[in-house]
């Protein structure tokens, strides 16, 4: 009797222990499983935070490359002999006392080397000489028409000092180069459809001795600058271009897109409760 209560007695205490060491290896296990599911987590997070890093780094290269180049362009234009030439004939009677060419030689010399120059650099929109004086007009435009480029005839030229770029494009000093904010394009005050984004580069154009002429400005379209950024983003990510004042740029909400031009009263601080800190130099 006492043997098999002993005889019981074991087996009992063998299926206790058997039952402690199951439940000590599940808990064991639910232990690895937490310890793997939270190492797992802090490395997918650490990866999707390098990821963001690394896109961050590419974004800010994309933007600032693609202003360089803009500025780089620029400048060539500036270098041109017809931009010196312009100022010199316009303030000698329209003759040039270097070398006896007339205003309207240059200009049409100008044309010539800005039309080249888009045909050969699609993302320029137009390229315009533009007078600083009281009513901004416009000296030489050149612009894209459908497939074609053309210069714009006198009698259509435009007075530009009520836009936003004028009065900065106007203050500028020798060799200082004015970007715009990234908005869309507009002609005789109306927004261009379909909708053409533009970042606008100016230099300041000054005669020999110094006296303030005109403005050297550059519309770039911005539609390729922003489809490389957006091919740049993880697909389990949106992009949201906004200005420094608060209105977006890209959205993906569409509604929301160039809100500067199109719908005013949206803005980050309206959207969203959390603030940014802007980078610099992408203005």
């Amino acid at each position: 009797m006492d043997i098999y209560n002993k005889g019981g007695a074991s087996l009992v205490g063998s299926k206790v222990f058997l039952t402690i060491v199951s439940f000590v290896f599940f808990i064991f296990a639910l232990f690895a499983v937490y310890f793997f599911e939270g190492h797992v987590k802090s490395d997918v997070l650490g990866s999707i935070d390098q990821e963001f890093t690394e896109t961050q780094e590419r974004l800010k290269e994309i933007v600032t490359s693609s202003i360089a180049e803009s500025k780089s362009d620029l400048r060539f234009l500036y270098s041109t002999p017809p931009i010196s030439g312009l100022p010199r004939a316009e303030f000698n009677d329209g003759i040039d006392p270097y070398d006896g060419t007339t205003y309207n030689q240059w200009k049409e010399r100008l044309e010539t080397i800005f039309i080249g120059f888009m045909e050969n650099n699609l993302a320029v929109e137009q390229l315009r000489v533009i007078a600083v004086t009281a009513e901004g007009r416009e000296l030489i435009r050149v612009q894209r028409v459908g497939a074609s480029v053309e210069a714009v005839p006198d009698y259509s030229l435009q007075a530009k000092s009520g836009e936003p770029y004028f009065l900065p494009s106007s203050q500028l000093e020798t060799n200082q180069i004015y970007m715009s904010p990234l908005t869309l394009n507009k002609e005789f005050g109306e927004v261009v459809f379909p909708y053409q984004p533009m970042l606008r580069f100016s230099i300041p154009i000054f005669s020999d001795k110094g006296k303030r002429y005109a403005f050297l400005i550059m519309n770039v379209n911005a539609n390729a600058l922003i489809d490389n950024l957006k091919r740049t983003v993880f697909n389990y990510s949106d992009l949201i271009i906004s200005s420094s004042e608060g209105d977006f740029v890209y959205h993906p909400i569409e509604e929301y897109q160039f809100s500067r031009d199109l719908n005013p009263e949206i803005t980050w601080d309206k959207v969203y409760s959390q603030k940014v800190q802007y980078q610099d130099s992408i203005r």
